[in-house]
């Protein structure tokens, strides 16, 4: 019985806690927490059989799912060619916290020793005197983010059509096709009174390859060394996009002053597929079908500029802080959502005070009677 009592109350404070988060705006009822602050990588687009494939245009094709996971086909979903099927990490701090979150299909190899990995790697600082007797003062700092992707040929979405698709001595295989990555910025460090902060994409270096088949010498993809850097873009080609040099063009401007427009909120980059597929093996009893897998991780060199802008010198903090400090992540940014509704928000004080009146109700009635007894007292003075 007494079980059952502490279960119930279990069970009525985690209910009490839900709604109360959910009414604070800390966190929803389906909050599920992230491990980074940084670029948000995402699948963008691909590039197949000269036509742009791209959530909002299909060109009649069964699959076109481009988010954190790539699910495409463009055809039907028995036949043709198959699903090519992706997955990411989100691009991270390599910390020792962060590495724990890493997915099994990563080799484990990549990431032994990245939490030991130097960041910043560089720093600059500089000031300038502007036309209007403004002083810009400058900290620009260049980090090593981490990310990894694989891409993986599977069967089409009708399991039927690809068991029999198993007996093709010429499995069809995709060519010149281009699966292609957007990078939105996030706040992901801040500087202590900074009038402005800046983000912005330098480059991205392949480190790490793996590719798994029956035949990998029929794999053919790009990139394919390690130290390989990827083109960035300002958009989608389809969308008017160009190539830029986000290393070249913001540390142009260092020991001037900033033009904030070569920090871009955006970057796009890409992979090729000359050829990729599946192999069988028709000598095998039954014949045996492999689709090939590439697996990638890359070096995301991120720059953070924090700007401080004053009338005089004596004006600049004296103890700036000259690092970017990494957030708190999921966890600060939700208590600081918490503190900051719980002050400004009048709905939420009624539910922190109601949340508190169910769980005295619950763990210590007994307060109530108290109360009870002690106004009872004082009315009848």
């Amino acid at each position: 019985m007494m079980q059952n009592q502490s279960l119930i109350k279990v069970i009525v404070i985690a209910a009490v806690a839900a709604v109360v988060l959910a009414g604070l705006g800390g966190l929803p009822l389906s909050f599920m927490p992230t491990t980074y602050q940084g670029p948000k990588p995402s699948f963008a687009a691909v590039y197949y059989n000269n036509q742009w494939y791209t959530q909002g245009d299909c060109h009649g094709g069964s699959l076109c799912r481009f988010d954190t996971s790539l699910a495409f086909d463009p055809d039907g979903p028995s036949d043709g060619m198959g699903n090519l099927e992706g997955e990411m990490t989100s691009i991270f701090v390599p910390s020792s916290s962060n590495l724990l979150s890493v997915p099994d299909w990563v080799p484990k190899e990549w990431v032994n020793g990245l939490q030991y990995m130097k960041n910043p790697i560089r720093t600059y600082e500089w000031r300038v005197n502007d036309s209007n007797g403004r002083i810009h003062q400058y900290v620009m700092e260049e980090w090593v983010l981490k990310w990894f992707v694989s891409i993986e040929y599977g069967g089409d979405s009708n399991a039927e059509y690809y068991t029999l698709g198993v007996f093709s001595l010429n499995p069809v295989r995709y060519h010149n096709t281009e699966v292609w990555f957007k990078i939105s910025m996030n706040n992901m460090w801040y500087f202590n009174n900074a009038t402005n902060v800046y983000f912005g994409i330098a480059k991205v270096i392949l480190t790490n390859i793996k590719v798994t088949s029956m035949d990998p010498s029929s794999v053919d993809v790009y990139p394919e060394s390690t130290n390989s850097i990827l083109a960035l873009y300002t958009n989608l080609p389809i969308e008017g996009g160009q190539k830029f040099e986000g290393e070249k063009q913001i540390l142009r401007y260092k020991g001037a002053i900033l033009n904030p427009e070569v920090f871009r909120k955006e970057a796009y980059v890409h992979i090729s597929l000359f050829n990729f597929g599946a192999n069988v093996n028709g000598l095998a009893i039954p014949p045996k079908v492999q689709g090939d897998i590439i697996t990638y991780g890359f070096d995301v060199h991120t720059f953070v500029v924090g700007e401080w802008i004053v009338k005089d010198i004596q004006q600049l903090p004296e103890h700036y802080n000259r690092t970017p400090n990494p957030l708190g992540g999921w966890l600060t940014d939700t208590v600081n959502n918490l503190v900051h509704n719980v002050l400004t928000n009048p709905f939420t004080w009624f539910l922190t005070l109601l949340a508190g009146l169910i769980i005295i109700a619950v763990f210590a009635p007994e307060v109530f009677l108290v109360l009870f007894e002690v106004l009872r007292g004082v009315r009848r003075k």
